[in-house]
């Protein structure tokens, strides 16, 4: 725990004590590559696969002998990994398996000071600090053994512990309910979408046609960006945006005579993504546009159905879901995959000649697609409230068990804190949260600031920053400027704007609601791990290199591809935002490569979750 503690004292009934006053820090001897097997008797977890799937493999007989003459955890112990993303945890099931010494270590405990269920929520909220105060890529053993923690008593430890696996048992819950209700969807469109299964009332003829015959196929326009205004009367679609759910876009265009050179779309457009570096399944991503004049960019496959007897949407699900092999074949490439128009005019679909029974199809599988988005929100709010439950009771902030005075349910725990987080936007806290750090009267936090750094702080965090598209500078996500975090941090006088060397936005005389939102959602330790970023030379231009790379790394990493550096120019070189990237300086080879470990020293090599 950083000497800075995000709690104002230590609660009545608690101690503080360092970690290795009630614990000794152990490790696995260690395994030389050349013992270990791609394939063999005993999992050999290394840094890069800890938590996940082993690639490696150690002899019975070698593990045998380790096990019983050296240090080896006992179910129940908490892994912890000491370097790439430090502090990832893995609760030790007892099966057989060996890990790689000093990457991974965990602490034998004294049970009459500590049990191991508290531990590992605490380790969830810990802040890892050298003594100099610097920011850490590793967890030396004496960073472990000097870190401070907060021990209420054993039945209040084993308290906390309970309230908070009951909810890891809930979201774990949702999240097995999300992957049945997939599993199911899958099953219905494996039926429903071929004609195997056919819905009460239906029994009449499928067709089969070319989608040339019942369709014109053409490709979009590249925009300039000259003809590209904040103040444009039209909205538009860019290549990336059909890899997520379509929303209007803020980026317009100034009128339709300025930029007669483009496409304009009509209610019930079918649209696929150009490339991708994933054949046969981002590649027959088709998307439903469901209304008139978006201005349609370059990249982009559009289908636009002659034949009014034909739901767009049904044909969408079925290019979707029936059709990846088939796209997968017309594609052409080598990293980067790319399919035109033309490629498409001999695919053949199959669909129900009746228009209703399309519809009642696309009503189906539309009814699973609005549960499990309901789901996947359920998920995404218990996930914060769990967030904010850990920052309240590890703290001592929120009790659950009082001197003198009744025990609180954990059900009203969880009602108190997810009522205080949901009513203050979580973007809105962040911004707030990082304005009050690096902004200052002479140097504001900038409309570059105000982009970059929130993308670091979750990538940071929730190892993935969603909404953040591919713009000329970087990772950029139109919502915070326009509709989440600036405006409402405005409107909240938490933050007001500011002319120091440049134009910016300082701190507010309101800010303190959003800072003390913050600290309960996150307490301090995000921000001291932000701090690295302060005083780096050439600030701009290397946080525009760095998460440029690593947005490239975690889409190359999402699908599978190795990471150099000739696969991060590759997607930078696709996309119509950024290939100008590779002609300048800072992009060079060399410092890609030098971004690439960057990234890797500041996130880990595991691929992130979203």
């Amino acid at each position: 725990m950083s000497k800075d503690r995000i709690y104002p004292a230590v609660p009545e009934g608690w101690i503080e004590k360092k970690l290795g006053d009630i614990a000794e820090i152990c490790m696995c001897k260690r395994i030389m590559n050349a013992q270990t097997k791609t394939i063999g008797d005993i999992p050999f977890y290394k840094i890069g696969t800890f938590g996940n799937q082993a690639d490696a493999y150690i002899p019975r007989g070698l593990y045998e002998e380790y096990k019983g003459n050296y240090s080896y955890p006992q179910k129940g112990d908490i892994l912890i990994s000491a370097a790439g993303t430090i502090g990832r945890t893995v609760i030790f099931d007892g099966k057989p398996a060996y890990f790689q010494d000093s990457n991974i270590v965990w602490l034998v405990i004294d049970k009459s000071e500590i049990t191991n269920e508290f531990l590992y929520h605490y380790y969830q909220i810990i802040e890892w600090d050298s003594t100099e105060g610097s920011t850490i890529s590793r967890l030396y053993n004496d960073i472990i053994r000097n870190s401070i923690i907060l021990l209420p008593p054993l039945p209040e430890q084993h308290a906390i512990a309970e309230a908070l696996s009951d909810m890891d048992e809930y979201i774990a819950s949702l999240q097995k309910l999300i992957a049945k209700k997939k599993a199911i969807k899958q099953g219905a469109m494996q039926e429903l979408l071929t004609g195997k299964r056919r819905l009460p009332g239906f029994d009449g003829e499928w067709i089969e046609k070319p989608l040339s015959s019942i369709s014109d196929i053409f490709k979009g326009q590249g925009l300039s960006k000259s003809k590209l205004s904040v103040n444009g009367k039209y909205s538009c679609i860019l290549y990336g945006e059909l890899f997520t759910t379509y929303s209007e876009k803020i980026i317009k265009t100034k009128s339709r005579t300025d930029c007669f050179e483009g496409i304009f779309s009509k209610t019930g457009d079918i649209l696929l993504p150009g490339s991708t570096t994933t054949v046969g399944i981002d590649l027959a991503k088709a998307s439903t546009l469901l209304k008139d004049a978006v201005l349609l960019g370059g990249d982009i496959n559009i289908v636009r159905l002659r034949d009014i007897n034909i739901n767009p949407e049904f044909i969408a699900y079925l290019l979707t879901n029936t059709k990846q092999n088939d796209i997968a074949i017309l594609a052409k490439g080598i990293t980067v995959y790319h399919l035109h128009g033309s490629d498409l005019l001999n695919l053949f679909i199959k669909y129900p000649l009746l228009k209703s029974e399309q519809a009642a199809i696309t009503a189906v599988l539309s009814d699973m697609d609005t549960e499990i988005e309901a789901l996947t929100n359920r998920l995404n709010k218990a996930k914060s409230v769990k967030q904010g439950m850990m920052q309240e009771l590890l703290t001592g902030r929120i009790r659950l068990v009082k001197p003198k005075t009744p025990a609180i349910s954990a059900t009203k725990i969880i009602e108190q804190t997810y009522q205080s987080y949901s009513e203050e936007d979580e973007e809105t806290i962040i911004l707030v949260a990082l304005v009050n750090i690096f902004g200052t009267e002479q140097h504001p936090f900038t409309a570059f600031d105000r982009q970059k750094f929130p993308y670091l702080f979750h990538r940071h965090v929730d190892g993935v920053a969603n909404g953040y598209k591919k713009f000329p500078a970087g990772p950029y996500n139109p919502d915070l400027k326009y509709r989440t975090a600036m405006p409402d941090a405005l409107k909240k006088r938490y933050i007001r704007e500011c002319e120091g060397l440049y134009k910016g936005v300082v701190i507010a005389e309101n800010a303190g609601e959003a800072l003390n939102n913050f600290k309960k959602r996150y307490g301090d330790g995000h921000l001291k791990w932000m701090e690295q970023f302060r005083y780096i030379k050439n600030r701009k231009e290397e946080l525009e290199l760095l998460t440029t790379v690593d947005k490239a790394i975690v889409e190359l990493r999402c699908v599978g591809t190795h990471v150099s550096v000739s696969s991060v120019k590759e997607i930078i070189r696709n996309s119509n935002e950024w290939k100008a990237k590779l002609k300048r300086a800072i992009f060079s080879d060399e410092n890609i490569a030098r971004a690439i470990k960057w990234s890797i020293e500041l996130f880990g090599e595991e691929t992130p979750n979203g």
